[in-house]
């Protein structure tokens, strides 16, 4: 008696195999979509960064000049014997001369002294309102 060995041909996925393929490539696309969401929901326009610069910069300038003329929309510095005056033009704030550009994205630039101290009070857009101090004599 001559007995027939078959080969078994096993060269596919077995229905658990797919069935957990399946559940890992939706649970990986739930997770992708829930944070993509998550992402698309935060607000680029945060300057913090730029402006803590930029304060730091105006306060050197303000620690080195001799005098200082201010009103609402503008401040100038007698710096190293040049005057530097800084203004909001379009939605910037500018040094000049020149044209060095300290933020922007801005709706409003005021300066005022209080106290013998000189504050900036800023609002970029779609942001809360910040009020800082340059520098004080």
């Amino acid at each position: 008696m001559k007995y027939s060995t078959k080969k078994s041909n096993n060269k596919g996925f077995t229905l658990i195999e797919t069935i957990l393929g399946l559940l890992v490539v939706s649970i990986s696309v739930l997770l992708i979509s829930g944070y993509l969401q998550l992402v698309s929901k935060i607000d680029y326009d945060f300057h913090y960064g730029e402006d803590e610069v930029s304060i730091r910069q105006l306060r050197l300038i303000y620690v080195l000049s001799s005098s200082i003329t201010i009103d609402d929309q503008r401040v100038c510095f007698d710096y190293m014997n040049n005057e530097l005056c800084l203004y909001q033009k379009d939605d910037k704030l500018i040094l000049t001369p020149g044209y060095q550009v300290f933020m922007k994205d801005l709706k409003s630039v005021i300066f005022s002294r209080y106290d013998n101290c000189l504050y900036l009070q800023y609002h970029h857009k779609n942001q809360t309102e910040e009020k800082r101090v340059i520098g004080c004599e």
